[in-house]
């Protein structure tokens, strides 16, 4: 059992019938396709499942996001426009799910008819109602099912897909927050249990989840060896450090991680995402007269510390928040014609005006109010309002840590020709911490 041997010291998995047989079925498949894949992306987010797909080189013929997050969506969107691949935007799960407990065989039929087949779907499901920080957590509401929903959709994929003569079943990577009782969940993804891994062995940042996969996975001790002493103090911004490096007697050699990036407005920027930056009293040469600055991570080395490219969240919500600023309200409002925000407005920004509610805060730099638009509300019982900030930190809260994902994902090129496999435009960066760099 030589091919088995390769996965055994990786995935707690590999004891599991049902895992051995999807890698048997994972070795058999073609190793030279130059057939390019069909990715469904359940809650896609900004799109740190394509990200990673890039990454790797994986080819992709068609790209179907569902998410109902316009901000999200615009952040994608702006990353991967004119990228060669087909883009389809869905709004709503239930579009290609239905809306009761088990899918809907003509909706899915349709969404293949239309899109696929797919050779892989990614999803990210909603974990409020899992996770151990949400005090009122109830793993029965509604929010909560789409996880287990997500499992059977795959299931009918394959069903139908087989139908249609598609022998190959469809890979999966589905990922939520650690939880104890999750044998339903394995249900649906055909008795399969988690993986789990944390980002913190694969780089600066902490974030413990678990993770449904039916493909193998490589040994990952190499890169936890070295990554997993990675600090965050090389992702900071110039001039700051971590603040634990401050404790009295603390061992400045002692390896500091960042805790989970969390996405709800209360915890964005608690007081685990710390940082600090000395400010010396110029008329003193003591060390006693030094002062600290304590600021929270910024929006910046967050996005270094999941691993995304410089300016993926920042640098589009930045043209957004200004636009509708500006051109939404500011412009319409001392216009003397009578004009409207669409008269201002690109039209490629009209819809936010009906999906998002807005919120304004006194500002003391041009244009002298600061705009707050709503998130979904997401089984929440109250509306939240984020800057542009805190919008991008809530949205780094809700992504995937790209190391992971890519390693999760890195069977995948084994799957195809070596002069199939692409390089995509401005992801081929290496990760700024050891062993990427020396990779």
């Amino acid at each position: 059992m030589r091919e088995e041997s390769k996965y055994d010291k990786v995935c707690q998995n590999w004891t599991n019938p049902a895992y051995q047989n999807y890698c048997v079925m994972f070795q058999q498949r073609k190793k030279d396709s130059r057939s390019p894949f069909r990715v469904l992306d359940c809650f896609s987010g900004t799109g740190c499942g394509i990200v990673a797909l890039k990454r790797l080189g994986v080819p992709i013929q068609t790209m179907v996001h569902v998410e109902h997050d316009p901000v999200a969506v615009y952040v994608c969107q702006f990353n991967h426009d004119n990228d060669g691949i087909m883009h389809h935007y869905v709004e709503t799960f239930e579009e290609i799910y239905g809306v009761n407990e088990e899918p809907d065989v003509n909706l899915i039929t349709a969404l293949v008819a239309k899109y696929g087949p797919f050779d892989l779907v990614l999803s990210g499901a909603p974990c409020q109602n899992y996770s151990g920080l949400n005090a009122s957590r109830d793993q029965t509401s509604e929010n909560a099912q789409y996880l287990k929903k997500v499992g059977r959709l795959i299931q009918k994929l394959d069903h139908i897909q087989g139908l249609n003569g598609i022998k190959d079943s469809v890979l999966f990577l589905s990922e939520n927050v650690v939880f104890k009782e999750h044998e339903d969940i394995d249900k649906a993804y055909s008795d399969l249990s988690p993986i789990r891994l944390d980002a913190k062995d694969f780089g600066p940042a902490k974030r413990n989840r678990l993770y449904w996969i039916n493909m193998p996975v490589n040994n990952s001790e190499q890169i936890k060896e070295v990554a997993s002493g990675v600090s965050v103090d090389g992702l900071l911004d110039e001039g700051y450090g971590a603040i634990a490096r401050l404790l009295p007697g603390g061992d400045k050699r002692v390896t500091v991680k960042s805790n989970a990036f969390l996405a709800s407005l209360s915890r964005i920027d608690d007081g685990r995402m710390s940082k600090y930056k000395i400010e010396n009293n110029p008329s003193s040469r003591s060390n006693a007269a030094a002062r600290y600055t304590i600021e929270t991570y910024s929006l910046g080395e967050r996005e270094k510390m999941m691993g995304l490219p410089t300016g993926y969240v920042e640098k589009p919500l930045k043209i957004l928040f200004n636009e509708l600023a500006i051109n939404a309200f500011l412009n319409p409002e001392f216009s003397n014609e009578g004009k409207s925000y669409r008269d201002f407005l690109p039209r490629r920004f009209w819809h936010y005006r009906k999906k998002c509610q807005f919120k304004f805060q006194p500002n003391p730099d041009h244009p002298f109010f600061q705009l707050a638009l709503s998130s979904p509300l997401e089984g929440k019982c109250h509306l939240a309002f984020y800057d542009e900030d805190q919008y991008g930190k809530h949205l780094i809260g809700n992504g995937w840590s790209i190391p992971v994902a890519e390693f999760l994902l890195g069977k995948l090129v084994d799957l195809f020709a070596d002069d199939a496999l692409k390089t995509y435009d401005n992801y081929s960066y290496k990760f700024p911490w050891e062993p990427y760099m020396s990779m």
